[in-house]
């Protein structure tokens, strides 16, 4: 639990430093060292969704629409998670209820 959330928290850091640096156009694309962040697996990550785009060699820009599809997708990844955690709790219940286990 501890991992996902570290990864949350470095994903969302390398998303602002694109937004606090007004790298959200290609014509303001920037190399990572500008931006001060460094090559990483998350990084990687959101590169390969395009939600940080690669106009040219090392130069990067940060692709708002692709942002919003990225959170959109986590978002309905978390709520199917949660469904299924509750609904094998109420599954749980049930059986627990009858004895049957």
């Amino acid at each position: 639990m501890m991992v996902v959330l570290i990864i949350v928290i470095r994903t969302k850091k390398i998303i602002n430093r694109f937004i606090n640096s007004g790298t959200v156009t290609p014509g303001s694309a920037k190399t990572l060292y500008e931006l001060n962040i460094r090559n990483s697996l998350i990084l990687n990550k959101l590169v390969r969704r395009n939600v940080i785009v690669e106009i040219s060699p090392e130069r990067f820009y940060l692709h708002g629409d692709n942002l919003e599809k990225y959170y959109s997708a986590r978002r309905t990844r978390i709520l199917i998670i949660i469904g299924i955690l509750i609904l094998l709790i109420l599954i749980d219940g049930f059986f627990l209820s009858f004895n049957l286990f």
